[in-house]
């Protein structure tokens, strides 16, 4: 499996543009056409640094690919070696090959992060044989930052 790289975020710190608060969010709009992702691979999409809880995820598909069929898997991936954590556990085939809109609460396992993650979308089981199609999806990820601040008021 190969990893294609085009995430928002670090991988260390909290929830970027987020100084004075602890929620936060993570988002992305991510156009397939120019990921050139071959059979296999997983397009690493939003970083997950240790200490951000996700609540959920938010997609909005604003342009449905050109194959009706078409799905995507969205999950987390460690970032230290890229084993996935659960390939499909934050949207299991997601239909991109249509207008669509979708918000689902985090699993389990995003619950659980102990260290950084990302998220990354794999080709789904419907449509094509790569994702270098031609949706464009937006992500948001809700986050509440659980690090210590530097002083404790």
């Amino acid at each position: 499996m190969a990893v294609v790289n085009i995430a928002v975020g670090g991988t260390t710190g909290s929830a970027p543009g987020h100084t004075h608060t602890r929620y936060g969010e993570l988002r992305i709009k991510v156009d397939m056409s120019v990921s050139n992702l071959a059979a296999g691979n997983v397009l690493r999409v939003i970083n997950i640094p240790l200490g951000l809880l996700p609540l959920g995820i938010g997609v909005k598909v604003t342009t449905a690919d050109s194959v009706a069929a078409a799905t995507a898997d969205i999950g987390l991936y460690k970032v230290a070696d890229d084993t996935a954590v659960d390939e499909d556990g934050l949207i299991n085939e997601l239909a991109i090959g249509v207008l669509n809109t979708a918000s689902y609460a985090a699993p389990a396992a995003a619950n659980q992060i102990t260290e950084a993650m990302y998220v990354g979308i794999a080709q789904g089981a419907g449509g094509e044989g790569a994702l270098n199609d031609d949706a464009v999806i937006e992500i948001v990820i809700p986050v509440i930052d659980l690090t210590f601040p530097t002083e404790v008021e």
